[in-house]
């Protein structure tokens, strides 16, 4: 897959945009879609959690790095 496919396949989903969420972090437990970081939002927890989000599924996720 070249790099212009890799990007063209998250285009066409319209909750992804690449300067609010991070590339693929980890599989998602449920669908196995990819965990992506949301880069807005951080938890005002203590140590701060950040969201994480299925890009396939919708899943979200909270971990601490």
């Amino acid at each position: 897959m070249t790099k212009s496919e890799y990007i063209s396949q998250f285009n066409n989903i319209p909750s992804l945009s690449t300067d609010k969420y991070s590339e693929p972090k980890y599989e998602c437990e449920k669908c196995g879609g990819n965990m992506r970081k949301d880069l807005s939002i951080i938890c005002p927890s203590n140590p701060p959690k950040y969201e994480y989000v299925c890009d396939k599924c919708g899943n979200i996720d909270y971990l601490l790095y």
